[in-house]
Order: structure tokens, then sequence, then C-alpha cells
């Protein structure tokens, strides 16, 4: 997740940006530089109008001229400010748009990554590039915009304004330009790290932050108040001490043209005098040439700073760039099938596979799920038993090996078809943001009334949601933090019976649950796994004694297989196990 230093890669980054965001909208961005060049032209206009107002109004005394003149200036002054505010209008209109389709394109390419990516970037990183990087593709174009339409219209013709006036004053002036590059070309070189570093201190806080919202608990408990301050303060003052560097930098541009403007100014008015004292010439040129010059400081200076500007933008952008450039592993294949299921045989054979940079989880299992029947996977933590469920709904690939669902490869169906057909209830219950009802129809949004309140009932958890004001309607807070653990497994357990799934995955389903739940609960589970290929991960093995066929995991390896009655007979590792559970 590097940038590259240096402003050569700012080029590369602002031709796709103009090539992929800008072509989309040249239309709007072309309409914005009309604009925005009128009102450039108006200034200069303006500047050069000035040469009447000395010579016309001040010396010669033309009455006519004391009527036309202010009247053109106030039209002109009018005109620019119109295109300006209609420019202006016109940018941030096109600009919102490109950032409100930027964090929809980034969200949807996100939804296409498997777990291996979230593994590698941290969620503080992620929601960084979406909320603030993504208005980095707005900011380029706009500067990109605003330089080419306001700025360097302006300065051009403000500079043809100068040498219409005087040839020899505009080659005083223009002398000190390349003074002025050289110093701002390594003010702006500066600025590439700085911003980088900004962005990723930027990501820090909020990662400290979020942590500490959902972690409260946890913080609250352990005493981590003043360690959460510390880390965070550090965060925070890393990055004041960047934006101050940053700002010091860019605010110290703006001295150094004023220092170039007034050396030239001081030029122009020591030539000007000894013309007017020498030659006698008309005051009005030198007055017109004045005001171009005065009125060029501003554009100039906005020029000055925009390289700086387009290399902070590009940051951004490039860290947008390096997410959607990522390939989507979960991206449907074209021609691929979807999944058929009949019986919802599930066989495992010779399945091997590690997470990233580890060693091997899962070595060389083989196993068949039959269709119908509940298989039970037990075995100490670490043992491979979460994975097995997490290759089985494609959330990683083997490294080697194959997965068939009623003789069908999982690998080469389609994954929406493949996830429609089995259900999941996870040891960590995950709630969105929003109400019961909302959460509970997740993934089936066409479902009654009727169902979802039939559904809660098979969960035990209906009595509990009518007893409450808003029913159904009540928020269940931050990631569930309204409702107990116990609360939260039943919503998830109600949520796999809407989906009516033929294929039903349980990991320890019942963990947070009291004894008297859990009883209630593995009642209504057996209803849910009726009829169904269920496979289920226990460490309580009283909780599995029923199953058709338990596996036994061992350090990634199948070391048992059997039912419940056969293990205990066998007296090997399943024996001990229970042996040892009972005693507890």
């Amino acid at each position: 997740m590097k940038i590259s230093k240096g402003t050569s890669h700012l080029w590369p980054v602002m031709k796709r940006v103009l090539a992929e965001d800008g072509r989309r909208y040249w239309t709007r961005y072309a309409l914005a530089i009309a604009f925005l060049s009128i009102s450039g032209a108006c200034t200069a206009l303006a500047a050069w109008i000035m040469k009447d107002v000395i010579n016309e109004i001040f010396v010669a005394r033309d009455r006519v001229a004391m009527m036309l003149i202010p009247l053109a200036i106030s039209g002109l002054f009018l005109l620019r400010g119109i295109t300006i505010y209609l420019g202006e209008v016109t940018l941030s209109r096109v600009g919102n748009r490109i950032v409100a389709e930027t964090q929809s394109k980034l969200y949807r390419h996100l939804l296409r990554q498997d777990s291996a990516f979230f593994k590698t970037y941290p969620s503080g990183d992620i929601l960084t590039r979406i909320t603030v990087n993504a208005a980095a593709l707005r900011d380029m174009l706009n500067q990109i915009t605003l330089s080419l339409g306001r700025d360097l219209i302006t300065l051009i013709a403000l500079l043809i304004v100068m040498v219409s006036q005087d040839t020899v004053m505009s080659i005083m002036v223009f002398a000190v330009g390349p003074l002025a590059f050289l110093a701002l070309r390594t003010l702006t070189q500066r600025i590439q790290s700085l911003a980088r570093k900004t962005y990723s201190t930027g990501a820090d806080v909020i990662s400290t932050v979020r942590d500490t919202v959902q972690g409260i608990e946890t913080v609250k408990s352990y005493q981590l108040e003043e360690h959460l301050q510390t880390k965070l303060g550090q965060s925070i003052d890393v990055m004041r001490r960047t934006n101050n560097r940053m700002a010091a930098i860019q605010a110290s541009i703006a001295p150094l043209i004023e220092i170039f403007a007034g050396a030239a100014v001081a030029s122009v008015i020591f030539y000007t005098g000894w013309r007017l004292s020498e030659q006698g010439t008309p005051p009005g040129s030198f007055f017109a040439f004045i005001t171009a010059l005065l009125m060029a400081a501003e554009p100039a200076r906005r020029l000055a700073r925009v390289q700086g500007q387009l290399i902070a933008s590009a940051t951004g952008v490039r860290m947008i760039h390096e997410i959607i450039d990522l390939p989507s592993p979960e991206a449907e294949v074209p021609g691929r099938p979807p999944l058929a299921v009949s019986d919802g045989e599930v066989v495992f054979t010779d399945v091997t596979f590690k997470y990233i940079d580890e060693i091997d989880v899962l070595r060389g299992i083989t196993f068949t799920a039959p269709g119908g029947k509940t298989t039970a996977l037990v075995g100490l933590s670490g043992s491979g038993k979460s994975t097995t469920l997490s290759l089985l709904e494609r959330f990683w690939t083997p490294a080697s090996g194959t997965i068939e669902i009623d003789g069908q490869n999982i690998q080469n169906v389609t994954l929406t078809s493949l996830r429609r057909n089995i259900a999941f209830v996870s040891q960590n219950t995950f709630l969105f943001q929003g109400t019961i009802k909302e959460n509970l129809v997740a993934g089936t949004p066409d479902r009654t009334m009727e169902d979802i309140a039939a559904a809660a009932q098979s969960a035990q958890i209906h009595d509990f949601i009518s007893s409450l004001p808003q029913g159904y309607d009540t928020p269940v807070g931050e990631l569930g933090s309204s409702l107990s653990g116990g609360q939260r497994q039943r919503l998830s357990i109600a949520r796999a019976f809407l989906k009516d799934a033929p294929i039903l995955l349980l990991d320890e389903p019942t963990s947070a649950l009291d004894s008297e739940t859990e009883l209630a609960l593995r009642q209504a589970l057996d209803k849910l796994s009726k009829g169904r290929t269920t496979i289920v991960i226990a460490h309580r093995l009283a909780t599995v004694v029923g199953a058709d066929q338990i596996l036994v995991l061992e350090n990634g390896r199948i070391v048992e297989k059997g039912t419940h009655r056969d293990l205990i007979t066998s007296g090997a590792s399943y024996a001990r196990i229970y042996d040892l559970q009972k005693l507890h």
C-alpha cells in the first residue's frame, strides 16, 4: 500500500482521472470552463479600460467618456459575477455527483472481495478511502477546471493587456518568472509525503474511535480509557504537526510570489517614472499596465499553488485506485451454471487450506455429509472446524482438493446460487444497525409479517419482541448493543428459519444461551434441521450426541468418524474429550 513520492507520478494519475471521470462529464466541465473563461476575460477588459479612464476622463476630461466608461465597467463586473456563480454551481454539482458515484463504485467493489482482502486491509483504512479519499477525485477535477478556466485564462488575458500596453515593461515582468518557478518547484515536491502521512494518520484516528465505540464495555472493564486516549492523542498530534508542516509549505508560496511580484512592480514603476519625466508619455498605458499586473498577481498565486494541491489530491486518488484496481475474486464468471440442490449431499475430497502466511489449517480432509442428515464437527480450538464451514460458503478458496454439493464442484457454480442455498448461524452473531424486523428479513425481503412472526416463534424470541414498545420496529443499536447475547443469537436463528435453505451450517448456535433456553433452542434447531443437510460445530459434545455422523478434527485432519455410540466405544480422542466435559 505504498504511494510513490515525487511529482513524476502526478501526471499518470491526472491522465487517468481525466480519461475515466472527466470524459464522462466533459460537457459539464466544458460549460464550467466557458463560464469561468468569460469571467477571466471580464477581468482583463476591466484592466484594459483603465487606459481610457486615465487618458479620457482624468486627462482629457471627456464628458461622454465619463458616462459610458463607468457603465461599461458596471456591466463587466455584473457579467463577471454572474459567470463566476454559474461556473462554481456547475462545478459543485458535477463534483458532488462524481464523489457519490466513486463511493458507490468503491463499496460495490469491496463487496466483491474475498475474506483475504478484509484480513489485509484494516477497516479504518477502508473507511478513510470511502469517506475522505473519494472526494480527492472531485478536488482534482475542480482544481484542473479552475486552473484552466479561471486562473490560466484570466492570466493570459491580463498578459495580453500588459503586452498591448507596453512591450518593454512586459519583458521586465516576465524576467522574474523562471526564478519564481524554480523556487516554487522545491516546495511542491515536499508536499507528496506529507499528504500521504495525513491520510494514513487520519485512518488511525478513525480506527481508534471505531474500536472504542464498538468495544466500549471491554474498554471500561479493563480500564483502557487512558491508554486509548494516549493512543488517539498521539495520532492526532502527528496529524496536527503534519498539517502544520504542510500549511507552512503552502503558506510560503504566497510570500515568494509577493517578493517576485514586488520586484517586478518596482522595476515597472522606475521605468515608467523615467519615461514620464524624460519623454512625457501619457500615463494611461502605465495605469492600465499596473492594473493588469496587480490583477494578475492573484491568478498567478493560485496557479503557483495548484501543483501542490494536485499532488495532495493525487495521493487520495491513488489510494482509491489501489482498491479499484484489485481483482474481484467474488465477481460472477459469465457462463457458470447455478447450483442445483436435490439431496444436498456435501463432499470434501482431499481439501487443503492455509490462511495468508500461515501453516496449513486443513490438511487433506475428506468426508461426506449425507443429504438430509446432521454431521457434527468437533475438536479442540484451532483444529479447523470453522474454516471448513467458511470453505463451503466460498469465503476462502482451498489450496487443493474439491468441495462438491450433489456432485457439483462449488467453484464451478455461481456464487449467488451457492450462498442462496446455505443458511448460516454463527457463534459471533452480527446484527446490522436498524430494526429487529430489518435484521430478520436481511437477504429475504419478500417475507411477510406472518412469516417473520412464525420464524421468531420457532426461535423462541417472538414473545420478547412483542413485549417491546415498538415491537418488531425496535432498533437493535450498533452491533445489536441494545440486546443481550442470547437475544442476538435467537434473532440469528430466526433469520435462518426465514431463509429456509436446504443446507444449514451451525457454528455453536447456542453458545450464548442459558441451559433452559438452550434446551428450547435445541428443539427449535432440530425442527429447523429436519430434512436439511446440517453441518454443526460444537464444543459441548452433549449438544451433538444425536448427530447422524460425528467427525473429530485434530490439527486440520479428521482423526475419527462415526456416531456418538461408536466413538465412545472406541475410547480414543472423542471419548477422552467427552469424559473430560462430563467431569466439569
